[in-house]
């Protein structure tokens, strides 16, 4: 019996218990060695099942008996068993194998940081069928054909990250990364641990490497990517799949609109509207607002409404 009016026979399955239960909290806390991906982990532990169903058979015994529970009185029945599934999706975003989509020199940049700075293992890249050029590995790793992607890398076996690129304006990411979500895929995400992130309204598929400040109540997209040291301000939201070069300061309040590219050492000043799909230039202040498929040159100078179009191509193929 695990639950026993207070006495020794409470206290050593107690003590055992807990023992488990911080096996299962380890796991969830994401220092296990694997994830518990079906195919590609280590199991749940099975003392951690036995105590789950004991503890369930242990309360219901106990309720009928009319015995009060002395050693964990919060364990109702199938706890365990709904923590562990509660928490399973997030552990497999925290140590799981990864494909990343692309095959050039940003994705060995973020492979890098990768292997040194988190638990995902990468498995492979994969670029588009016609950028292949008859290679079919990159960094010692498989590198197949996006149209391809399910003959290699089952959906339930992997998570995908990317594509590491600002291509067309960001339309090329935003396109794998809808594409990969209609196939079934899930992505994982890589937050540098030398952030600095006081808001819990991060997107997925988000790459944000060291040196980032998000300040409270700030929002980042889906498919977002925040190179080294950026500053985002307090109530600001950033739209889905931007791109923030290095030390891109944004001030507080402001809205980014989908898609827009911030090259480095741009600006926006605070309670700002920014529209989708703009092109801010390396260097360039934001000081009033834009709308859609702006271009900024030089600390506001001089703006062309709805001329990113056409840079687009030349400035960020």
């Amino acid at each position: 019996m695990i639950c026993c009016v207070a006495g020794s026979c409470g206290r050593q399955t107690g003590m055992a218990m807990e023992s488990d239960i911080q096996i299962a909290l380890t796991l969830i806390d994401g220092t296990a060695t694997r994830s518990p991906r079906e195919g590609n982990s280590t199991p749940l532990p099975q003392s951690f099942v036995r105590t789950a169903s004991r503890a369930n058979r242990s309360y219901g015994q106990n309720q009928r008996r009319g015995m009060r529970h002395s050693t964990w009185p919060s364990i109702a029945p199938g706890a365990l068993n709904r923590l562990w599934q509660k928490y399973q999706r997030r552990i497999n975003r925290i140590m799981s194998d990864i494909v990343i989509f692309g095959a050039g020199q940003l994705a060995s940049v973020i492979s890098v940081y990768i292997a040194r700075e988190s638990s995902h293992r990468i498995v492979g890249y994969t670029v588009d069928d016609s950028y292949l050029g008859g290679s079919s590995t990159f960094n010692g790793l498989p590198l197949v054909a996006w149209e391809r992607l399910e003959e290699h890398f089952a959906t339930d076996r992997v998570l995908l990250l990317g594509p590491v690129s600002y291509r067309d304006a960001n339309r090329f990411r935003r396109d794998r990364y809808l594409d990969g979500k209609a196939r079934g895929y899930d992505f994982a995400s890589f937050i540098h641990p030398a952030t600095h992130i006081y808001s819990d309204r991060i997107g997925e598929n988000c790459i944000i490497l060291e040196g980032n400040v998000v300040q409270p109540f700030a929002e980042v997209g889906n498919n977002c990517i925040l190179w080294s040291g950026n500053h985002v301000g307090h109530h600001t939201i950033i739209g889905n799949h931007c791109f923030l070069a290095s030390q891109v300061g944004i001030g507080g309040n402001a809205r980014i609109g989908e898609r827009t590219f911030f090259g480095g050492q741009s600006g926006v000043i605070d309670n700002t509207s920014i529209g989708e799909g703009c092109i801010i230039g390396a260097g360039s202040t934001v000081l009033n607002d834009l709308g859609d498929e702006s271009f900024v040159m030089f600390r506001g100078t001089r703006t062309l409404e709805g001329a990113a179009g056409r840079f687009a191509s030349t400035l960020l193929g």
